[in-house]
């Protein structure tokens, strides 16, 4: 739905659908957090013992958390509105950008960078899922019910 409504036309769909992304992605990202603190995990190749992981993920998820929920109400005042809110169109405290410029930045670094360096350091940590498709094992029957009645007739 992005990308079937344009932004410069239709600012209130293709914002929407962005909504609907931003949760997306903020609830995969705490899904993926809470299974690194519920189980508490470790990170050698990095000197992360659990300890450190949970404050790192604890840490990780607060900031998640602020970013997105700026965005997500600043997501929702312009499908609302049509607008953007004034508070996107002002000057940040880096000159040259506005408001909503920084919180893209800062969004996408933490919905972006940030889980493909975790995904990187997990895939080098963890073991991977080890998928193993089986059936059960055929049982042939003949036509009085006997079950295997394959004999060898020599």
């Amino acid at each position: 739905m992005i990308f079937v409504f344009i932004a410069y036309s239709n600012p209130q769909g293709h914002t929407a659908a962005f909504l609907g992304l931003q949760i997306a992605l903020i609830l995969v990202a705490l899904q993926n957090t809470m299974y690194v603190l519920m189980t508490g995990q470790s990170y050698p190749t990095i000197n992360l013992s659990a300890e450190k992981t949970k404050m790192v993920g604890i840490t990780y998820l607060v900031c998640l958390l602020a970013i997105s929920s700026i965005k997500i109400w600043a997501s929702c005042f312009i499908v609302a509105n049509g607008v953007g809110p004034d508070f996107y169109k002002r000057d940040s405290f880096i000159p040259g950008l506005v408001n909503g410029k920084l919180v893209d930045y800062v969004w996408m670094t933490f919905n972006a960078i940030i889980p493909f360096v975790i995904a990187l350091v997990r895939s080098k940590n963890e073991d991977p899922i080890h998928l193993e498709a089986t059936s059960p094992k055929p049982e042939y029957r003949d036509t009085s019910g006997e079950a295997n009645p394959i004999v060898s007739k020599a």
